[in-house]
């Protein structure tokens, strides 16, 4: 069974893909959800769009994974109007009704915060080489346990283009920070991650967007480049 559910968060709107497959796990059997937020938010151009929306620039390894968080959603609003009209055939048929059965609505948005450490500091003069920070990402893995201990469900979830973070990985992110908690975030989700490959060039997270048709296969220099040369 697949579900939709329509989120709003801020000024970006999101929709919950949810499928669910079973598992086998130690002895017993586990549910696991695989649960994707797809995003609108703003488009990016080119790099010099990219850059100016974006508080800094740098080349990162990404160190260690926290233990994933929901971020609780705003309380809803119900709004009920009435059933639309004008279709003679589908108004003698009474009520709407459906035999799938909804399940629990989420609660929240999953997230996980990484750290990563700086390895040059392209643009924006509050990072420097060296500086560890955490990275915030929408995103995670939720375990629920029985009674007995044992796992019962298991949620994945990954945002739309913009999948989890991987320890090991080198990555360019151009990055805006929260001030509340200080942690930072990838301007446009994927379409601000550009991993760093083992041959060592640039692979777009966001392999839609307008910047990756142009910077995917070219070295990491390109895009700094790019990046430093905007006034």
């Amino acid at each position: 069974m697949n579900k939709r559910i329509i989120l709003g968060l801020g000024s970006v709107a999101a929709v919950l893909a949810i499928g669910g497959a079973a598992l086998v796990s130690g002895i017993g059997l586990s549910q696991q959800s695989e649960v994707a937020y797809m995003t609108d938010g703003p488009s990016y151009a080119d790099v010099t769009d990219l850059t100016r929306a974006s508080r800094a620039v740098a080349h990162v390894k990404v160190l260690a994974a926290g233990a994933s968080y929901t971020l609780p959603f705003d309380n809803a609003s119900a709004v009920v109007g009435a059933r639309p009209t004008g279709n003679p055939d589908k108004d003698k048929q009474g009520a709407l009704t459906s035999s799938t059965p909804s399940g629990a609505a989420p609660k929240g948005l999953l997230k996980t915060d990484y750290t990563v450490q700086v390895l040059e500091s392209v643009r924006g003069s509050n990072l420097r080489a060296g500086d560890h920070i955490v990275v915030s990402q929408i995103g995670g893995t939720e375990a629920s346990r029985g009674p007995d201990g044992a796992t019962i469900s298991v949620v994945v979830a990954n945002a739309e283009h913009d999948p989890l973070m991987q320890v090991g990985d080198e990555e360019m992110l151009f990055l805006n920070q929260d001030t509340a908690s200080g942690k930072f975030f990838t301007t446009g989700g994927g379409a601000g991650r550009f991993k760093i490959a083992a041959n060592g060039t640039l692979m777009a997270v966001d392999h839609g967007s307008p910047i990756a048709r142009v910077a995917n296969g070219k070295p990491p220099a390109f895009l700094k480049n790019a990046v430093q040369g905007v006034q």
